[in-house]
């Protein structure tokens, strides 16, 4: 299997996870699968897709499990997937979150090519694999496909269900759970892997997006896959290297000088000339990312002080207070009213 084709360590060890609630031992599952601990200790970092692929059919044999891959994408969450879910948060509709992650999916994987089509009455979302070889099993299929299916219920409308499901494989005996993730129209042997939904549900939206923070998360994930130094910066660029620190807690002006080549007193000198400083755009990112993830109740307040570097809930709760007078569970409150 090609070397690049990998899967970022965060969704080699959400699998990993799913392994253990289902009682296997994730440490001889990590060897099994060819990997050392040091492998996986970066979340940020990526892995070989054989290595998921593997981990994929070693639960299948020692569980018994041939619907894993339906089980690890319908465990996700949102902010199982750090930048992009946090982009899938402040996108308005599932139709609209698909598309702005298609160009940047290769920071969580490179396994396929995604698109999406428009019709007079429905919208189709098709997964390519890379090879052949990728289609031998269905675990990656299942896990997709779900793992979109499962986003579309949590970030948008709970009775997200295609009205359509194609699968590359022969039907199975048990098609109990793949009708709880893809409805009951479900067809089988195709030579496309895609789903369709009626449009009032792909394209259905009952919260405003954000376009401003959309646009920052997609060109910071771009910027991961492909970094290219420039001369020419700005408080924005400031802003996209916060976002990508705050999960990491590194959210300081030491680390983002050095990640932007500076050091911190010239970083400083420069914000300054900008009538600005790192304090108040580091205030600036968390409150624009909270108040957008306080809108949906998916996202535990307690994640999201963390996805923003704080250690403690009070550290957040305080900091909340302090620039909008009201605690993130008042604003939600006041929000989902």
């Amino acid at each position: 299997m090609n070397k690049h084709w990998t899967v970022q360590v965060s969704y080699f060890k959400t699998l990993l996870n799913t392994a253990n609630k289902l009682g296997l031992d994730s440490e001889a599952l990590v060897a099994q699968c060819g990997l050392k601990e040091q492998d996986i200790a970066d979340a940020d970092k990526h892995v070989p897709l054989s290595a998921l692929l593997s981990l994929f059919q070693q639960i299948d044999q020692q569980a018994n499990n041939p619907n894993i891959g339906l089980t690890f994408g319908m465990s996700t969450s949102p902010s199982s997937f750090g930048l992009l879910g946090v982009l899938v948060g402040c996108c308005e509709s599932f139709a609209q979150a698909f598309e702005t992650m298609i160009p940047i999916r290769r920071v969580l994987m490179h396994t396929g090519t995604s698109k999406v089509q428009y019709h007079e009455d429905t919208t189709s979302f098709e997964w390519q694999p890379l090879s052949p070889e990728l289609m031998q099993d269905r675990y990656l299929a299942d896990a997709i496909l779900s793992g979109w299916v499962n986003l579309g219920r949590k970030s948008y409308q709970d009775n997200f269900t295609p009205i359509k499901a194609q699968l590359h494989y022969p039907e199975p005996d048990n098609l109990e759970a793949l009708h709880k993730v893809f409805g009951e129209n479900i067809v089988f042997n195709q030579p496309k892997i895609k789903l369709t939904f009626r449009n009032e549900d792909a394209l259905h939206t009952d919260k405003p997006s954000n376009p401003r923070l959309v646009d920052q998360i997609s060109q910071l994930a771009e910027s991961r896959l492909r970094y290219k130094k420039d001369s020419m910066w700005n408080s924005l660029q400031v802003r996209r290297f916060i976002i990508q620190e705050l999960p990491n807690g590194n959210a300081n002006i030491k680390s983002v000088a050095k990640l932007m080549h500076m050091n911190e007193r010239t970083l400083q000198r420069h914000l300054q000339a900008e009538g600005s400083s790192f304090q108040k755009l580091l205030n600036e990112v968390r409150l624009d990312i909270s108040q957008k993830l306080l809108k949906n109740q998916e996202f535990p307040i307690t994640n999201i002080a963390l996805l923003l570097g704080y250690r403690e809930n009070s550290g957040f709760t305080n900091a909340f207070r302090k620039w909008t007078d009201i605690s993130p569970s008042e604003y939600r409150s006041r929000q989902l009213a």
